[in-house]
């Protein structure tokens, strides 16, 4: 079966010799035992579901299938060619053989596709498909059941459970089918609608025949109505239906039986319902992929909850869960966009359906069946949903940013606190740095002390007598006392003046060695906001930084001062705050060559000047102050 356009490109469902499935052996790979209850005759099978597509995706399919080129039997698949510098190219039997029959560049095409996808050992399976896509998005796949296990439905009655085995190879095969022939972003659309389980998506089904007939224990005349029972019948027809909804029974005397996602047509006479059905068809699938889409809408809903609760549960970030939210937060934002991408397709087709569900008002002799499907009221509503989900776009996209926002304060919340260590780090490392200095200068002065004490010995024994000799003679005893404290007394002089220039040796390095001062005073708590902003009015402010995000508003100011309480140094001021929540967090003080000026007087001239000016209580500075 194939579908053909007319004047105004609406669909028509036509009959054409195309076969599906030949299965040989009398084999099959059904594993339950099935129960006949209805069987039909001469069965055709049509597949309908929507795909944004849109002018440029029209013409990109046409230049794909070789339409103006007029290429016939052109081979697609959608494996990649891993060595295209070869001259062949290898793949197994997952590729479509494709003949294009009607197309307008811009508009439609319509073309046959015989696939050939791998099947289970045993059975030989042969698809043709009659395929006409439209620029609105709409896609319908037509085909005719000729046979299966070796029997000629044409002449036989089949089960409606067997075709409905047949079906669901269809559906997905015909996936196969289209994604050899898509672009890579409508691919990668149906990838996010439908959570990559895009090959089992479902479209709407319709199932014709010209006659059926119940088994010999259900003989008699059967209306729509009966089919309705809850039980064996309309189990069987749910099969195709998915959900039962009502019946018809036709003037003709045939059926009509519509489902949530499916209808049955058995009449002799089912051409006079083809626009019909192409109409509702293009409706219904579009309704299903709008289904879709609302449900990958909540899906994102959850996903930036679940980043939120993350965050907000957490003590600490640390750099893997700053990656893993940032990889998901890009995920949400890739398929953000994409969705976004959908919405001017959308409303294209919106627009294209609503001009052929007014065309259909023509056929007057027809509206019992248009009455009956209610085919007006079904696109209104589906109208409207379109319409929602602009407003639901907007709304997820806030959302987003709110959680992009709370990751922003976050991430800034913990470089400051790696700033802060690094800043206690360089501190840390500063004071090892002096008190190596200190040990070093430290190791200099014993040096000078012993090397002292070894020049004192060598004094005494170039200068002075043996004491031993010097005692045992009696002439020299008050010469030689007389000498020692001479002696003594000019080695305790020089001892002292050695010691003296050793100690301001020691100082004059030390100052050396202290060419920089930094005081960090951490405030964190609360403060006078306006008494705060008043203490930084009457500053000479040089640089100011502003970060805001939803919950904060931070601001980084520095300055300079100098002047008779700082002596002859200049200190470098740098204070941050938070105005929103009225949070002072630390004030930073930066001395190069400090003179005469300690770490203790900087904290106690500060913090005393935003007690007086009540900046903050004096609680705080007392307990603040290391």
């Amino acid at each position: 079966m194939t579908i053909n356009p007319n004047e105004n490109v609406e669909k028509k469902i036509i009959e054409n010799e195309t076969i599906i499935p030949i299965r040989l052996n009398d084999k099959d790979n059904i594993k339950d035992e099935l129960d006949i209850l209805v069987l039909l005759h001469k069965p055709k099978i049509i597949i309908g579901e929507y795909i944004p597509f849109g002018i440029n995706q029209m013409v990109n399919l046409n230049n794909k299938l070789g339409s103006v080129q007029k290429i016939k039997g052109a081979l697609l698949t959608s494996v990649i060619d891993e060595e295209p510098v070869e001259s062949t190219f290898r793949t197994d039997e997952v590729c479509s053989s494709v003949y294009v029959e009607e197309f307008d560049l811009t508009n439609f095409v319509k073309f046959k596709a015989e696939v050939h996808f791998p099947e289970d050992e045993g059975i030989i399976q042969e698809e043709k498909f009659g395929v006409y896509v439209h620029e609105d998005g709409s896609i319908i796949y037509g085909c005719s059941l000729l046979s299966l296990n070796q029997l000629d439905v044409r002449e036989h009655l089949t089960s409606l459970d067997h075709i409905t085995r047949v079906l669901g190879d269809l559906v997905e095969d015909s996936s196969l089918l289209i994604q050899t022939i898509l672009s890579n972003f409508q691919n990668n659309l149906l990838e996010i609608i439908y959570n990559h389980h895009e090959t089992h998506r479902n479209k709407f089904l319709v199932l014709m025949a010209e006659d059926f007939r119940l088994p010999q224990n259900h003989a008699g005349e059967m209306k729509a109505a009966n089919f309705q029972d809850g039980e064996d019948y309309e189990n069987e027809l749910n099969q195709v239906l998915k959900e039962f909804l009502k019946g018809l029974d036709l003037p003709e005397g045939g059926l009509f039986f519509l489902g949530t996602e499916g209808m049955i047509l058995i009449s002799k006479e089912h051409k006079k319902y083809q626009k019909i059905l192409g109409t509702y068809m293009t409706i219904a699938g579009l309704d299903l992929f709008l289904s879709n889409f609302f449900q990958k809408i909540w899906v994102l809903f959850d996903s930036c909850g679940e980043i939120r609760d993350t965050m907000l549960s957490i003590v600490e970030l640390n750099a893997k869960l700053i990656s893993s939210i940032q990889t998901n937060l890009s995920n949400v934002y890739n398929e953000i966009i994409l969705l976004n991408s959908i919405l001017p397709y959308l409303k294209n087709s919106i627009t294209s359906l609503d001009k052929r569900v007014q065309d259909l008002e023509a056929l007057s002799h027809m509206k019992y069946f248009i009455d009956f499907l209610d085919m007006k009221k079904y696109f209104r509503i589906l109208e409207r949903r379109s319409g929602d989900i602009d407003n639901l776009m907007q709304a997820l996209q806030h959302e987003v940013k709110g959680v992009q926002e709370i990751f922003n304060s976050l991430s800034e919340r913990q470089m400051r606190k790696l700033t802060e260590t690094t800043q206690e780090s360089i501190r840390s490392l500063e004071n090892i740095a002096k008190t190596s200095d200190r040990q070093s200068v430290t190791l200099d002065i014993i040096e000078l002390i012993l090397a002292g004490s070894v020049a004192f010995d060598l004094v005494q024994t170039i200068f002075m007598e043996p004491a031993g000799e010097a005692i045992g003679n009696a002439f020299f005893m008050g010469n030689y006392l007389a000498g020692n404290l001479a002696i003594f007394a000019m080695a305790g002089v020089i001892w002292i003046g050695i010691a003296y220039g050793l100690f301001k040796f020691l100082k004059l390095l030390e100052g050396r060695m202290t060419k920089f001062l930094r005081v960090n005073m951490k405030i964190n708590g609360n403060c006078n906001i306006e008494n705060l902003i008043g203490y930084l009015e009457s500053k000479d402010i040089e640089v100011v930084e502003t970060k805001e995000d939803v919950s904060t508003s931070l601001r980084n100011l520095e300055w300079e001062e100098s002047g008779a309480r700082w002596g002859s140094n200049t200190l470098n001021f740098k204070l941050i705050y938070d105005e929103k929540n009225k949070f002072l967090e630390n004030v930073l003080v930066e001395v190069i060559n400090p003179k005469k000026i300690s770490r203790n007087k900087i904290i106690e001239v500060v913090m005393q000047e935003l007690v007086d000016l009540d900046v903050v209580p004096k609680r705080e500075m007392d307990e603040l102050i290391d």
